[in-house]
């Protein structure tokens, strides 16, 4: 399958936001090393988070503000509301700092019922999150379906779904490729355990299934 140029969205421990050009990806990355190719930009202003889907690029500061990148892709709207994290998929999902889970619907954010520390939406659709005792989520019809696992962090999209748990180690959930819902956890041993290398390695392979992890 062809490679999809697409630009991945980041934050660095400064809070500092950058934005990188994912042309010709499957050469910039290999087995999660992180290899020499196209260069970051840095785009203005500061967030802790920052998440890039269909509906567009969101993000949350330090204070909790949330933002929405202008199509001129250098200047952000200020989003009313209050969140510690963000995910821009098929809808905007988010979670505030007492782990209240809100949607955004239309112009206005709807509160779910359930608490979560971490949310991650596809642009199909599909949505898992983490709560602060590490129990893993999806959302399913009105409710929430308990997955086996622990994990501290999940990723959702094209590539299926992957989570990092408290030791750092990542795993796959096989058979969510395309945006299935089924499957069990493979860990990838042979990956460096590395947040940043993580999640731009797991960017890359947004509309490409890892060669290893056929399913």
């Amino acid at each position: 399958m062809p490679m999809v140029a697409r630009k991945f969205y980041g934050v660095n421990a400064g809070h500092n936001i950058y934005r990188h050009p994912l042309s010709n990806c499957d050469n910039t990355y290999a087995h999660g090393k992180v290899l020499r190719g196209n260069r970051w930009q840095q785009i203005p202003g500061g967030l802790t988070r920052v998440s890039k889907g269909s509906s567009g690029v969101w993000g949350v500061n330090r204070n909790h503000q949330i933002y929405k990148l202008r199509p001129d892709g250098r200047s952000w709207d200020r989003i009313p509301g209050g969140l510690v994290h963000i995910a821009s998929g098929l809808q905007v999902w988010g979670v505030n700092r007492h782990g209240n889970i809100y949607r955004r619907d239309g112009n206005h954010w709807t509160q779910i019922p359930g608490g979560l520390t971490n949310i991650d939406v596809s642009d199909a659709g599909e949505v898992w999150g983490v709560n602060a005792g590490g129990n893993i989520y999806r959302r399913h019809g009105n409710g929430w379906q308990l997955i086996d696992g622990k994990a501290v962090q999940v990723s959702v999209g094209e590539s299926g779904v992957w989570v990092v748990n408290k030791n750092d180690d990542i795993y796959y959930r096989v058979g969510t490729f395309g945006g299935r819902g089924a499957g069990k956890w493979l860990e990838t041993h042979s990956w460096q355990a590395d947040m940043g290398v993580f999640w731009e390695w797991y960017c890359c392979w947004c509309q490409q299934r890892p060669p290893h992890l056929l399913s």
